[in-house]
């Protein structure tokens, strides 16, 4: 009985946000935050009282204690993973501006002999210096 009630109450966030109109997703989000705020702590005495097969409700209490500790680890690992991911791509981002000051010291000399030079950027470094030397034995 409680369980359907539950499931009554529960909210499927993803066929609701289909339903809401672009301009109002912020605040969906909003009150998604504001929903999960409100959610009221397991009452799991109430609970042993109520159910009638022993165990039960211990077996449920243990898997509810693990799943929010789980949870809580998961969220420290994403926000190490985010700050790895940050790190790399300002290596990254330094790494191709060094590269394109690199590929830009000789086209002003190239662009007084009449050629005209298109850089294609790969996301691998070999790449633009391998762009770089084929454009200097190019010119020889």
């Amino acid at each position: 009985m409680a369980g359907r009630k539950a499931a009554l109450r529960a909210i499927d966030w993803m066929a609701f946000a289909e339903r809401v109109p672009p301009n109002q997703k912020a605040m969906l989000m909003l009150l998604r935050h504001a929903a999960t705020q409100w959610l009221q702590t397991i009452d799991w005495a109430f609970y042993r009282t109520a159910v009638q097969k022993a165990g039960m409700v211990e077996e449920f209490e243990k898997k509810a204690k693990q799943a929010a500790s789980y949870l809580q680890e998961s969220k420290v690992r994403v926000s190490q993973y985010e700050k790895e991911v940050v790190n790399l791509a300002e290596h990254i981002i330094a790494k191709k501006k060094a590269a394109i000051k690199i590929l830009q010291k000789p086209l002003p000399t190239y662009q007084k002999m009449g050629f005209k030079f298109i850089f294609a950027f790969d996301f691998f470094d070999h790449d633009l210096i391998r762009y770089y030397y084929f454009l200097e034995l190019s010119l020889r």
